[in-house]
């Protein structure tokens, strides 16, 4: 009897892809998605997004269709040269995140802060003062 070796189909695949894309990838790639903590009071909600190495001219935030959106784009180049060797160094980095807005954010006061690593969004709540009931006449 002939003993034969099986391979599974689903773990075999992703490992000859693998191999078969590194030598086209000279440059590293890192594509994350930054952690986030959520807090609500009163008046705001405040979003923390964890995104170190970034400056703060290369994070982006915008607001569409009640849909906030955080995006931030690195790239590094590194080259350095001693006595006899060369040493080149490429690192690349990418990141976003969408968060629905409901109808308690007023999207018109959104602030961002940017300090060591941790961007900071503040989203205030629309005033209560301004949601007031209205009474509809019947006739």
């Amino acid at each position: 009897m002939t003993l034969v070796k099986f391979k599974r189909p689903n773990m075999l695949y992703p490992r000859i892809m693998d191999e078969f894309w590194k030598d086209f990838a000279p440059e590293q790639t890192a594509t994350f998605v930054p952690s986030v903590n959520i807090r609500e009071d009163e008046k705001t909600f405040a979003l923390e997004l964890s995104a170190p190495g970034y400056d703060k001219s290369e994070i982006s935030i915008s607001v569409e269709e009640d849909v906030l959106t955080v995006s931030g784009s690195h790239s590094e180049n590194k080259e350095e040269q001693r006595d006899n060797y060369l040493t080149r160094e490429f690192r690349k980095g990418s990141f976003k995140r969408s968060f629905h807005l409901t109808k308690q954010i007023d999207a018109d006061r959104i602030a961002a802060k940017y300090e060591n690593g941790i961007l900071h969004v503040e989203l205030p709540k629309v005033d209560t003062a301004v949601r007031k009931a209205k009474e509809i006449q019947v006739v």
